[in-house]
């Protein structure tokens, strides 16, 4: 039995986002050691011989486990919101066709019929974000703080004002924050792009961030959280250990102008986006006294018309697909 995705829309039609007002969305967390223990068989009783084969092609042992990771929890998400069973969960069609160009190539943002959800992953955590509005249009990234941004950052991926923006914190603030800068830029970005679809098929200045002193200071004040003591404790079970660093909302307004016709040439249109970052820590599992921090963004579109949609973002650590399901049937 095969579990069908619908057609998708085409670059000359995308999608209308239809936000409420107050938008919440879970955001289902694994961390990617699960995967070297017992519980890793639930896992993977979610995937399919073809996803197992490809993992195996992987050239590090990292990727091929954050890999299975990411289409476990994806696969786990669809199959407790659409009442699939775990021995049928590899049957679920997942359509990854492009919805921007004609070229008929699998590297379109993945889609299931019925379910509105976004993925990614970053050693050690795969994070899946889920909707119970099928029509908002959502898009999530993490990285971790610690993360080497290429060279030219701030050239290639800035928009003048954010560009502007950020050479005055390089002049004013520590590198550290600077850094911090860095990370929730690029992770704002991918958020919004991962939404759209377009991915870095296009550039990422054409997203552009509503930058102020005081949002800095609001991202910098929840990286810097002391982290409780009972998280650095190596008992701490799993997924407990994964913390969020504030309980604050740490929030702003982005606007994509989105190429139209498939190319950056064509005329384009505005789409706004509200984001949130959501900070988190880890111990280190080789290390417990040292916390790996990591920022997670989430975009969601606001309506076309009326006050921006407000997001509502729920961590929530899983570690096994009964949990899951749980939480997503509550």
């Amino acid at each position: 039995m095969s579990y069908s995705a619908p057609k998708t829309p085409s670059a000359q039609h995308p999608e209308l986002p239809t936000a409420r007002p107050s938008e919440r969305v879970q955001i289902f967390a694994l961390l990617t050691r699960t995967m070297y223990g017992s519980l890793r068989f639930s896992w993977l009783s979610y995937l399919g011989l073809a996803e197992q084969q490809h993992a195996a092609q992987l050239p590090t042992s990292t990727a091929a486990v954050s890999y299975l990771s990411t289409q476990a929890l994806m696969r786990a998400m669809a199959a407790a919101r659409l009442d699939v069973p775990s021995s049928a969960a590899s049957e679920i069609e997942v359509d990854r066709s492009c919805a921007l160009c004609t070229s008929g190539k699998k590297h379109g943002k993945p889609r299931i019929a019925g379910v509105n959800f976004n993925m990614s992953q970053v050693n050690p955590l795969v994070v899946g974000a889920f909707s119970r509005n099928t029509s908002a249009v959502l898009g999530v990234d993490v990285e971790t703080l610690d993360a080497r941004l290429f060279s030219g950052f701030a050239r290639l991926a800035l928009s003048n004002e954010e560009r502007a923006f950020y050479e005055r914190v390089a002049q004013e603030r520590p590198a550290p924050v600077l850094h911090l800068l860095s990370v929730a830029l690029w992770t704002a970005k991918e958020a919004v792009l991962k939404a759209t679809g377009h991915g870095l098929s296009v550039v990422p200045s054409l997203v552009r961030l509503q930058l102020t002193d005081e949002l800095l200071d609001a991202l910098e004040l929840a990286m810097n959280e002391e982290v409780p003591g009972d998280l650095l404790d190596s008992d701490v079970p799993e997924p407990a250990a994964l913390r969020v660093l504030t309980q604050d909302r740490v929030a702003t307004q982005a606007t994509f102008s989105a190429p139209q016709g498939g190319n950056q040439g064509g005329k384009a249109i505005e789409r706004n986006f509200s984001l949130q970052w959501v900070p988190v820590a880890l111990p280190d599992a080789e290390n417990p006294e040292h916390t790996q921090k990591m920022l997670i963004a989430l975009a969601v579109e606001s309506p076309t018309e009326g006050e921006p949609a407000q997001v509502e973002a729920q961590l929530l650590p899983v570690a096994t697909p009964l949990e899951l399901k749980r939480l997503l049937t509550d």
